[in-house]
């Protein structure tokens, strides 16, 4: 149930801005956490507990859902919620 869920609110474009569904390239895995880059430049990290690190390397890209508060030209995450890889079609092109 939660897989069809997930490909639900990941699969179209207005669904992705609907929900606030950011893809994030994971930038590092250690038997602790994995590394991910927030799309404002910043790095931040997701416990094992969040997911299964073997499944995924660096340079893969996955989606995230943010909390965050924006004040003046200053970004805070309050939360930060995994989905789950980024289907293709919605890798950045960088």
């Amino acid at each position: 149930m939660y897989k069809n869920y997930y490909d639900t609110i990941q699969m179209s474009e207005s669904s992705r801005r609907c929900n606030n569904i950011r893809p994030c390239q994971i930038v590092g895995i250690n038997k602790d956490n994995l590394t991910y880059r927030l799309p404002w430049g910043k790095t931040s990290e997701i416990r094992p507990i969040d997911f299964e690190i073997g499944e995924y390397q660096v340079g893969e890209w996955i989606d995230m859902i943010f909390g965050t508060i924006s004040s003046g030209n200053i970004i805070t995450l309050q939360t930060a919620r995994f989905i789950g890889r980024t289907p293709l079609k919605f890798i950045p092109k960088d």
